[in-house]
């Protein structure tokens, strides 16, 4: 079983891995000419943006690592048992590949809990320089010390050495489990990797998207408040008053006329009178004169 196993793993290394990982290089150098874009515009410049460049840079890494499989898993080439292939398969495929998986899922992480911060407009703590540069250097930092116990986990032995189809004697080394692959420590260590990276990272992420969701939902429910209240108030407002107006208006305009049409009476009423006493008073000034 360990053989079809380790065949297998072989094979998937050898003829889908590269083929993955090379798609993977390109896709990956897309989204980090993207974010930079992004970065560069003040208006869209925040720390989940930064956050998801540092993620495609360590994937890229990681993908970067892969196509380099087929050196150590294809037997017909003159690297598969060389030391420095070895070196690199603990200190690279295993050891190095871990560390940015790890700080991969921790900055998808981040950038959740920025965007979730965002939307709740809280973002006075997570927007400072300091806060990004401590997480992505604390986030480092743990994936390296935590994954130091890969580099024990394997060891180079040196095998006798190979002759050539050409008649050449090479050396050749082969990796191997170490006495401290088996110990109760490494293999803890293997269980809180696979708890942190599959369990805790994951669940996590589920648990603040569902926030995200609620955020977004409340948010879009306060915005329809706000757009849909006020617009049929204010139209209520402006008619209400139009119609005040129309009243105060029509008002004056009553007013206006009755004046108009008192002074109109009263002029028609009073320039008999006035003839009258113009009359009288020019009869009194003959009769004084005769």
């Amino acid at each position: 079983m360990s053989g079809f196993c380790h065949s297998f793993v072989s094979h998937v290394n050898v003829y889908i891995i590269p083929g993955i990982s090379l798609a993977g290089i390109l896709m990956n150098a897309l989204c980090i000419l993207t974010f930079i874009r992004i970065i560069r515009n003040e208006r869209l410049n925040n720390h989940m943006f930064k956050y998801l460049l540092f993620k495609s840079i360590y994937d890229e890494c990681q993908f970067v690592i892969q196509m380099f499989a087929p050196l150590y898993y294809v037997e017909s080439l003159s690297s598969y048992q060389s030391y420095p292939i070895q070196l690199w398969y603990i200190y690279f495929y295993y050891y190095a590949e871990s560390i940015f998986e790890l700080c991969s899922g921790f900055l998808e992480l981040f950038a959740t809990f920025d965007c979730l911060m965002t939307i709740r407009k809280r973002v006075e703590c997570t927007r400072r320089p300091l806060f990004f540069n401590l997480t992505l250097s604390l986030t480092l930092l743990f994936s390296c010390l935590f994954y130091t116990f890969r580099i024990y986990d394997f060891k180079i032995i040196h095998l006798l050495n190979v002759t050539s189809s050409l008649g050449n004697e090479s050396a050749a080394y082969h990796v191997m489990p170490s006495d401290f692959y088996a110990t109760p420590f490494s293999e803890l260590l293997k269980s809180l990797h696979t708890l942190i990276r599959d369990a805790l990272i994951v669940i996590a992420l589920i648990v603040l998207n569902i926030f995200i969701l609620r955020t977004l939902k409340k948010s879009i429910k306060n915005k329809r408040k706000l757009l849909l209240r006020p617009t049929s108030e204010s139209v209520t407002t402006q008619l209400r008053s139009f119609d005040k107006e129309s009243s105060i208006r029509n008002e004056n305009n009553r007013k206006n006329s009755d004046e108009t049409s008192l002074c109109l009476t009263t002029g028609e009423n009073e320039q008999p009178n006035r003839k009258r006493a113009q009359l009288f008073d020019l009869i009194k000034v003959r009769l004084t004169q005769s």
